[in-house]
């Protein structure tokens, strides 16, 4: 699971797969991402539970009830993504109420997070 990230963390996996080795696992720059703000949660899936640890399945459908139950609660869900599918992937619906990230941002820029739940709590989030 992966929720909250700092803006040096996501800079550190934006490099991965352009600078420095590995799969490209992000395609937002640091405060880009809805992680910089605390309004979004990367899920993984236990692809074998008898197992000890985690066995990660990347398996699409396997997210669908996570989807499913996201939408259910007025979340949006990578999953429905039709441009850049992130299956594992929920956040708050910004779209939905007329924000952007880019608003997020310029609160954080003026008070940090606490301009940004300012803001949010706008919304009744």
């Amino acid at each position: 699971i992966s929720g909250e990230r700092t803006w040096e963390e996501q800079a550190k996996i934006w490099a991965q797969g352009r600078s420095t080795p590995g799969p490209i696992v992000t395609k937002s720059q640091p405060g880009s991402s809805p992680h910089n703000y605390a309004i979004a949660v990367d899920f993984c899936h236990d692809k074998d539970k008898q197992r000890e640890g985690l066995q990660p399945d990347w398996n699409l459908e396997s997210y669908r009830i996570l989807g499913e139950e996201a939408k259910k609660l007025g979340l949006e869900s990578g999953f429905w993504w039709t441009k850049f599918v992130d299956a594992p992937h929920v956040q708050l619906p910004l779209s939905k109420v007329g924000l952007r990230i880019a608003d997020l941002r310029a609160a954080y820029n003026a008070g940090g997070k606490a301009a940004v739940f300012r803001l949010l709590n706008k919304y009744n989030w």
